[in-house]
């Protein structure tokens, strides 16, 4: 059985990144750690698949570029991505930046039951470079790095040579929450229902938190479903009719996407709440039809042109110019709150 890199950086104590820099020898560390790493891969045997190495060298020295880059996603989220306003606008989004650098962008998916699994796209050296989302394997990730330049999108890696660019979730939620308090609100409620993982929604629960504690808010909470029983609206309904009935209920609920903040709308206005008068409603995503809903739903806009046409920039860079295998730092993005009609100031005696 081959030993893995995960397998040599737990037994040296150091970080996968880390065993990585040590066995690529790329980037600095100190002689105690590289000793060690070193001492760690001999007493396992460790062996480095030689494929990924020779495929890099091979793309290094080839003259020919394709002009194509790969846009690389898990199988597990296929129909996720091609089916959900967020994804399919990165990936109109990413296409149109390709375009306007004449690349063109090719999907292609990860098979994520096979560890040692490379899409044909890279072994037969149609792509010049990737963008990922939605996977960061980091044993993958270094193994692909090796062979080609790689950009990560809405995820983060601390894979050397590998920038990793994010909406900044925190801001996303402290944005919302200023606004919804200076409305005058104090029962704000963030609503998630978690029936497929998702890292970003996650950290935007555990800044809301956080934001709480800072400002002291003690009457707000989050409300977090491990899955949904019904369909998304019903669920939303049933929610609302356990607030009611509780005497629970929140004057500004902010969903950690535009598909709840959507449904809440919708069950509302059946149950006879009315949006902004009663209940408050933000969402996340700024889908399109935000803007046509009654009332029309208060968004926060993610970065997705600027994250987007800033990874094909660094990915094109890292083509022309390949560089050493170094930490990147992640990059942040900014958002920005989109002002419409589903918020308001909260109920007389709340």
């Amino acid at each position: 059985m081959r030993i893995s890199l995960t397998q040599v950086a737990k037994h040296a104590g150091v970080s996968i990144a880390t065993a990585s820099r040590v066995l690529n020898k790329s980037g600095s560390m100190t002689e105690q750690t590289r000793l060690k790493v070193l001492a760690s891969a001999n007493e396992l045997g460790y062996v480095p698949d030689r494929r990924f190495r020779a495929m890099g060298q091979a793309r290094q020295h080839k003259a020919i570029r394709t002009n194509s880059i790969g846009l690389l996603l898990p199988d597990t989220h296929e129909s996720e991505f091609l089916s959900r306003p967020y994804y399919a606008r990165m990936f109109w989004t990413l296409q149109q930046v390709a375009t306007e650098h004449d690349q063109h962008l090719t999907l292609s998916t990860i098979d994520t039951r096979k560890p040692d699994f490379v899409p044909t796209l890279i072994t037969d050296s149609r792509v010049d470079g990737v963008i990922l989302t939605r996977y960061s394997d980091p044993i993958f990730l270094a193994r692909l790095r090796e062979m080609l330049p790689v950009v990560i999108i809405n995820e983060f890696t601390e894979v050397p040579g590998i920038p990793s660019l994010l909406p900044d979730n925190y801001q996303t939620i402290l944005r919302a929450f200023e606004y919804l308090r200076e409305l005058g609100h104090k029962k704000i409620c963030y609503y998630d229902i978690h029936d497929f993982p998702n890292r970003h929604h996650l950290a935007r629960a555990e800044a809301f938190m956080q934001i709480a504690r800072e400002f002291n808010a003690g009457l707000s909470q989050t409300q977090i479903l491990k899955m949904r029983i019904h369909s998304l609206e019903k669920t939303c309904h049933d929610q609302l009719v356990t607030w009611q009935n509780s005497h629970q209920m929140p004057t500004a609920i902010l969903c950690a996407s535009d598909e709840y903040a959507l449904a809440f709308l919708s069950a509302a206005e059946k149950l006879g709440i009315r949006v902004p008068k009663d209940l408050s409603v933000i969402g996340v995503d700024d889908q399109q039809q935000c803007q046509y809903t009654r009332p029309r739903l208060t968004s926060i806009r993610q970065p997705l042109e600027a994250m987007s046409r800033t990874a094909v920039n660094l990915l094109l860079e890292q083509i022309e110019e390949p560089t050493e295998l170094k930490p990147v730092p992640k990059q942040l993005f900014d958002i920005q709150l989109i002002h419409r009609d589903s918020c308001g100031p909260p109920p007389a005696g709340s």
